[in-house]
């Protein structure tokens, strides 16, 4: 990539102050919306052996394009009007017999088989929502208000990266609960596990680098980057579960929060990030070091969760439990927002994705659960009449959720060094992100349908 072209994009995506967070709680509403769509159609739907392009381009237009429309354009409130409507039409209509008959004749699969299943649309709609932004932000028709912020405020692509933190560590909670074994044993396997990304993370910082790739600096730092800090989180969790055996992952996460607050506030570390040069290896990569100890509680914070939810699925069936779980969801939520009001309200401290600071800690947190809680209502709601089905392109996300993230980075990458996003139509801005997208997801449906897992 020439240096003019570079700096360009660069520029595209630095100094910008983000939106408010009711616009990104509508935002992540038309996910969930989509998502009702999608499971009041499956009503109606004959639920024998279909095509795979046909239900997966189905699910692709009742899944994905409301979301793009929505980040692209500003018709939020339209796309959101229009789900709405949609939902409710196609609820009221009648169940065909066929369809009725063969869901009650269907044997109801046990919750060991099931597993939270409300979870995979929340992981899967979260990686959608990750892989179309991390493309279209360098287009036009992306608002700079919904890109990554420089320093303080609330924006859809801070949001996205705290979310896929999140809905990891909510979906690895019940496992990381119940790991057992002698510790040299649970590190090793750590260090296994965070290994292939760790050099996924150093691959990506030889090749941009190598091919001039646009690079925003104050996001993670010169060589950091996002692949590093998914990378640590499990190794650091298990380091803090054989030092800290008795301590819950709230309790652990409460306690860094509260001790990187105490640094940033009072011990000079805020303005050491924002301010100092990049004069030694630490000093270039602050941002992505520092932030570490804010994704990290997040991800605590969500494991916990997972776990609580997950224990009230022991005894008895998902559709019986939804009900309670729905209960202490609500509960959590209520907690969640009044301690952010505490943050940002009382204690004056401002949402920063850079700095990953309590607020944002507990923004990310108080998103992730509206969303978890959002996706377990429609399970409620349509679990009697659609069983608790979930939709083909989420289930093969969730199956390679880190492979399909570096697919979109790859052609994210790709497209970049091909086409000069700024100086494209809006029309061939939304042709490119469509077919990017609709690639990336035929990607993970074709893995699952020749049954393949790659570990990564």
């Amino acid at each position: 990539m020439d240096e003019a072209t570079r700096r360009a994009k660069e520029e595209h995506v630095t100094g910008h102050n983000g939106t408010s967070v009711l616009e990104l709680q509508q935002v992540l509403t038309v996910t969930l919306l989509s998502y009702a769509l999608w499971k009041a159609v499956t009503q109606t739907w004959h639920p024998g052996r279909r095509s795979m392009l046909l239900e997966y381009s189905c699910e692709f237009a009742t899944l994905v394009l409301p979301f793009l429309l929505s980040v692209t354009t500003e018709w939020k409130s339209q796309t959101l009007a229009a789900l709405l409507l949609a939902t409710v039409f196609v609820s009221c209509l009648p169940v065909p017999q066929h369809v009725e008959k063969a869901a009650k004749n269907k044997p109801t699969k046990s919750i060991a088989q099931f597993h939270l299943p409300f979870l995979t649309p929340v992981r899967g709609c979260l990686q959608v929502v990750t892989i179309i932004c991390i493309l279209a932000v360098d287009f036009r028709v992306f608002p700079r208000r919904f890109a990554k912020t420089e320093t303080f405020g609330t924006s859809l692509m801070d949001l996205g990266v705290g979310l896929f933190i999140f809905s990891g560590g909510v979906v690895a909670g019940p496992r990381l609960k119940t790991t057992a074994g002698e510790p040299i044993e649970k590190l090793y396997k750590s260090i296994k596990l965070c290994t292939p990304v760790m050099i996924l993370g150093v691959a990506r910082m030889i090749l941009t680098k190598g091919v001039n790739y646009q690079e925003h600096v104050t996001e993670y730092g010169v060589h950091w980057n996002f692949f590093m800090t998914l990378a640590l989180i499990p190794l650091v969790i298990t380091i803090l579960q054989l030092l800290a055996p008795g301590l819950s992952f709230t309790t652990l996460a409460v306690v860094i929060s509260v001790a990187y607050t105490i640094l940033l506030q009072n011990m000079g570390l805020e303005r050491y990030i924002m301010e100092a040069p990049r004069d030694n290896i630490f000093s270039m990569n602050r941002e992505g070091i520092c932030s570490f100890f804010g994704y990290l509680a997040i991800f605590l914070l969500a494991a916990d969760i997972g776990a609580r939810l997950r224990m009230y699925t022991t005894h008895q069936t998902v559709p019986v439990a939804l009900p309670q779980i729905l209960r202490e969801l609500l509960a959590i939520l209520i907690s969640l927002s009044i301690a952010f009001a505490v943050a940002t309200q009382i204690l004056g401290i401002q949402v920063s994705r850079r700095l990953a600071n309590i607020s944002y800690v507990l923004w990310v947190s108080l998103s992730g659960v509206y969303h978890v809680s959002g996706c377990a209502l429609i399970d409620l709601l349509y679990g009697t009449r659609a069983e608790i089905q979930t939709p083909l392109l989420y289930k093969a996300i969730n199956r390679n959720q880190l492979a399909i993230f570096l697919v979109g980075n790859l052609l994210t990458g790709l497209v970049n060094l091909s086409v000069n996003t700024l100086e494209v139509s809006d029309s061939t801005a939304y042709a490119i992100l469509t077919l990017y997208i609709f690639i990336v997801g035929g990607v993970a449906v074709i893995l699952d349908h020749l049954n393949l897992t790659l570990k990564l």
